[in-house]
């Protein structure tokens, strides 16, 4: 089968990726609908299914269906239909072999790269995320790894973002939201999250199905995933209309930094650009434990700053958000890469979780070594 595909200088022949995902697309936003035979709700990652039930609880206490047997609550919100799974329920919540089996393709990639592109890159990345059982199990951990790169809100959920939230970790959820959802699973591709020293990148396989310079101007709900877009919407992750396009947006009036979309037949792609933090630090990896790229300046800058967390610290216990208020600094990114980090690298300072550096209950204190220097 071949097909021409339209350029700014003429016609050429299509690939035979491209021409695949031209006829996914005649199945566009019927796919996370259809009911898969032989499946039942014994099917799904119960811890999955409770956290994400637990989710809607806490953040749309008047959802209907909120207090419903399992059975009952899965069939009213389309995660199964008569008892047997829809294919976005099992893409949802599913146990990884069911998965795999009905979605063989599945994976959501999400890489920390420490540099400006993998040629740059010291190693080709710091961390990778294990593969999930499914899309939520993947979200949670994202959502909690992309914490670390932006300010995020004092006070605020189980998964960092308040309710009412505009910080960049709520521009950057409602990016990952749309990633998660709007993705075609039936791909060769994958989505892709990385984070580079000077941008996070979101890579999806899919298209999007409207043009890119009506983005900004219009709003579009054209979803590829009806049902997953739902999951997320009925647990007040997702925006009501739309892709969330705006709402995405807002990172540029916070952080300075541009948000741009990329698309052609096979792929599309959200960049959100880091911009200047506020009080004037600058976005982006500077130390050499993050970023590769270090200086004399930024060393003494740094050991500074070590001295500063000490005093600061001293014989106490704190949390992120305590030292932070406590060093009168507003960017969690920049205290996490520039301030905290050394310390710990350099043993003045523990986590009190040290094998779960995102830890939602994780403490900082000093070691003996960091005791020494208390002035």
């Amino acid at each position: 089968m071949c097909g021409n595909v339209r350029t700014g200088s003429g016609d050429r022949r299509a690939t035979e990726t491209e021409v695949m995902a031209m006829m996914r697309d005649q199945a566009f936003g019927s796919k996370s609908e259809q009911v898969v035979e032989g499946t039942s709700i014994d099917d799904l990652n119960k811890s999955s299914l409770e956290t994400y039930r637990n989710q809607i609880r806490n953040d749309n206490p008047s959802f209907p269906y909120k207090n419903l047997p399992d059975d009952q609550f899965c069939d009213k919100v389309g995660i199964s239909k008569d008892g047997k799974l829809t294919i976005g329920g099992i893409l949802m919540l599913g146990q990884r072999d069911v998965v795999q089996r009905h979605v063989s393709n599945f994976w959501i990639d999400y890489l920390e790269i420490p540099g400006k592109s993998l040629a740059d890159a010291r190693v080709r990345y710091t961390y990778r995320m294990p593969e999930q059982d499914n899309i939520w199990e993947s979200y949670q951990i994202i959502l909690q790894r992309l914490r670390n790169y932006v300010d995020a809100p004092y006070e605020a959920h189980a998964d960092g973002v308040g309710a009412e939230d505009e910080s960049q970790l709520y521009a950057l959820r409602e990016g990952l939201t749309n990633c998660c959802a709007h993705a075609d699973y039936f791909s060769p591709m994958h989505p892709t999250i990385r984070v580079f020293a000077d941008r996070i990148e979101l890579q999806n396989p899919g298209r999007f199905m409207f043009p890119l310079s009506e983005l900004r101007t219009q709003i579009h709900s054209i979803p590829r995933n009806p049902k997953l877009i739902k999951f997320f919407r009925y647990a007040k992750l997702g925006e009501n209309a739309g892709y969330g396009i705006d709402k995405m947006l807002v990172w540029e009036r916070l952080t300075n930094g541009k948000v741009d979309f990329a698309s052609d037949l096979v792929s599309s792609t959200i960049t959100y650009w880091f911009g200047e933090q506020d009080s004037g630090q600058v976005g982006g990896i500077v130390s050499g434990q993050a970023g590769g790229i270090a200086s004399d300046q930024v060393s003494d800058q740094v050991s500074d700053q070590v001295q500063r967390v000490i005093n600061v610290i001293r014989d106490r216990v704190f949390s992120m958000e305590e030292l932070m208020k406590k060093l009168k600094m507003t960017s969690r990114r920049y205290v996490r890469i520039n301030i905290l980090n050394p310390a710990i690298d350099g043993g003045y300072v523990f986590r009190s979780y040290p094998d779960k550096p995102n830890h939602p209950k994780q403490r900082y204190y000093l070691s003996e070594k960091g005791l020494k220097l208390v002035k």
